[in-house]
């Protein structure tokens, strides 16, 4: 059956390359900067799935006809699975559920998948595999949110965030800020944009699922949201 799960190999890597080049393209229309395509993403992408293959605490996972991949990495005593694309949007339900529920029975309990915000067909393959949403993560340019900062904000304890590199597969347009502790204040996350406005493309804000008051923030400064995070 073309839905048959197995292990991925080392001699799949160019065609589930080719699935997520083509996931990253869509990814890019939704979050034009967030998910801007660096150049040479392809060469860079084949050559980190063969260096996660070759590394058993990973799991692998495509179909016989490789028209679907989904990979797991464990992180925090937990497994995250950001590699999960198939190939095209009508098989989510059938190629991504068959991936989705071999993953949940090779792995077990502690699975977070990222999906993008916009992604109404895998997000509702998430949804029927009773996985809840609990993060979003909101981005939008320093420089935009800069201009919503007030004086008196400057006093105030700034957002603590670590300045990090995108992925090689991206290109934001330079380091990115991601926040890891904030008041939820709308004046302070202004003022901390404002502080890293020139050193970094975007600051990138998780913000719990159910947290209003935190979202009702970032949306008035002008962030969107791009990815939100399952379990």
């Amino acid at each position: 059956m073309a839905n048959t799960v197995r292990r991925l190999e080392s001699d799949d890597v160019a065609a589930v390359e080719a699935l997520l080049a083509a996931k990253r393209r869509q990814l890019a229309e939704w979050s034009p900067q967030f998910w801007r395509t660096a150049a040479g993403a392809v060469e860079v992408h084949e050559l980190f799935l063969q260096w996660l293959l070759s590394d058993d605490a990973n799991v692998g996972l495509t179909t016989a006809d490789v028209d679907g991949v989904l990979i797991a990495t464990p992180r925090d005593g937990a497994w995250l699975i950001d590699d999960f694309a198939v190939s095209g949007p009508g098989a989510w339900s059938t190629v991504g559920r068959a991936l989705l529920e071999h993953a949940r029975e090779q792995l077990g309990a502690g699975i977070s998948v990222v999906c993008a915000s916009r992604d109404v067909e895998q997000r509702a393959l998430l949804d029927t595999c009773a996985l809840v949403p609990y993060e979003e993560w909101w981005v939008a340019d320093p420089a935009l949110v800069a201009t919503f900062a007030s004086p008196a904000a400057a006093s105030g304890d700034l957002p603590v965030a670590s300045i990090v590199p995108a992925p090689p597969v991206y290109d934001p347009g330079g380091p990115v800020a991601l926040v890891s502790t904030w008041d939820g204040e709308r004046d302070s996350l202004a003022a901390y944009a404002r502080a890293v406005d020139g050193e970094c493309a975007l600051v990138v804000v998780p913000v719990g699922f159910d947290d209003e008051r935190r979202r009702a923030a970032v949306e008035d400064l002008g962030f969107t949201v791009a990815s939100v995070w399952y379990r």
